[in-house]
């Protein structure tokens, strides 16, 4: 009885409860044999899971896509993320001080995201990758991964606290979100796949999470994400971009946090900025750039944008120039 219950549980994925109760042991050699082929079969399934989510697995086994090649079209949420200055800081490091410092700041900062619903489709590097609303369907996909971003935000903030206090690097990181259509299933070859999303809105993501460098942002999302995500959250309009790629230019706003939680100094900041973006827009690149000369130095964005007013203002666009910074 007790190996049928244990075989269940780990049929079911449930591997935490498997191994709750030790091997199954009998005076009957067949029957110890198998209760310790079970054992390893767990400890080698425990590894994997190591490597492959294992409520991401346990869910497609359930929806009967696991072994299959193909993928569905769906609304979701994409997230990149990236450190600031990775390069430089591993190249002062040893391979065991980074491996130790970057398996805690992958720990923290996925636990933060799954926390709030989302699949974490793929470590590259320094950056993950991860998406809302699939496998599992979540209709405010949006509004939760604002959630795992600021809450992941927080997390990473008192892990370089206690960094700096042990004379250790601190690592920035910088947020993509955009939210589409994508194709998301299971692709790959068919000895080895892989759960995820390709699309348009997957590489809009990527790059701005890029382009966060620009501007001097924490974070950048799309205007569906934005839209989707809603009041809940303030938000600074930032730009409108032609990122590469695309011809197209595309609205993209920095989340500031829940609206009744943002000091009144960044509510301040925010709409002033935003007041110099509309003079810009109008080519009036004096009045934009008086704007926001109180601010370039403590706010990042208005450094950018006021450089590039000043820009203007000595040598002016042609009549065709349509405001997207390209």
């Amino acid at each position: 009885h007790e190996l049928v219950d244990r075989a269940r549980r780990i049929q079911d994925l449930d591997l935490v409860e498997a191994s709750g109760k030790g091997r199954v042991r009998s005076r009957i050699r067949e029957v110890e044999e198998l209760g310790l082929a079970q054992e390893q079969m767990r400890q080698a399934l425990e590894s994997f899971s190591r490597y492959v989510p294992t409520d991401l697995v346990r869910e497609l086994l359930r929806r009967g896509e696991a072994a299959q090649i193909g993928g569905e079209g769906k609304t979701v949420t994409i997230l990149f993320t990236d450190i600031r200055g990775f390069t430089s800081i591993a190249e002062k490091m040893s391979a065991e001080a980074l491996t130790a410092q970057m398996s805690e700041y992958f720990d923290e900062l996925c636990e933060a995201l799954h926390r709030n619903g989302a699949t974490i489709d793929k470590f590259i590097g320094d950056s993950v990758m991860a998406f809302w609303g699939a496998p599992n369907d979540d209709r405010d996909h949006a509004g939760h991964a604002m959630q795992g971003i600021l809450e992941g935000r927080s997390v990473l903030d008192s892990l370089t606290t206690r960094w700096s206090s042990e004379g250790r690097p601190p690592l920035s990181t910088r947020f993509g979100v955009a939210t589409g259509r994508v194709v998301v299933g299971n692709v790959g070859a068919s000895s080895r796949l892989s759960y995820t999303a390709l699309g348009d809105t997957v590489n809009l993501a990527s790059r701005l999470e890029n382009l966060n460098e620009a501007y001097g942002t924490w974070a950048l999302v799309s205007q569906p994400t934005r839209d989707a995500a809603g009041e809940h959250y303030l938000w600074r309009e930032v730009d409108t971009v032609a990122v590469k790629g695309r011809t197209q230019g595309v609205t993209v706003f920095e989340p500031l946090g829940v609206r009744d939680a943002v000091t009144p100094e960044l509510v301040a900041i925010t709409e002033r900025y935003e007041r110099a973006l509309a003079e810009y827009r109008e080519r009036r690149f004096d009045r934009a750039s008086d704007l926001l000369a109180e601010f370039e130095s403590v706010d990042p964005p208005s450094s950018h944008l006021r450089a590039r007013c000043q820009r203007f203002q000595a040598r002016p666009p042609s009549e065709e120039w349509d405001g997207v910074a390209r």
